[in-house]
């Protein structure tokens, strides 16, 4: 089990669901998301690294965990 199993089995958990309904909600909300028109959110979008052209939950998690991690050593 890699470290994204844990955060869908935490989230699941916490939430009463099963992991494939946290993965399921988070697709809709990427998509959801990526629909903003905002030319500063699309390209926010556009820095995302994925392997295809929708990035998956993992791919998002893993680039805010980043963007985080980036922040905190501006500090």
């Amino acid at each position: 089990m890699g470290a994204m199993d844990g955060v869908f089995d935490l989230i699941a958990k916490k939430e009463g669901v099963s992991v494939e309904e946290v993965r399921s909600e988070m697709e809709v909300a990427i998509a959801v998301a990526r629909m903003n028109k905002n030319p500063a959110i699309q390209e926010l979008w556009r820095t995302i690294p994925c392997k295809d052209e929708i990035p998956t939950p993992e791919e998002v998690i893993a680039f805010v965990i980043q963007a985080i991690s980036d922040s905190r050593g501006s500090f």
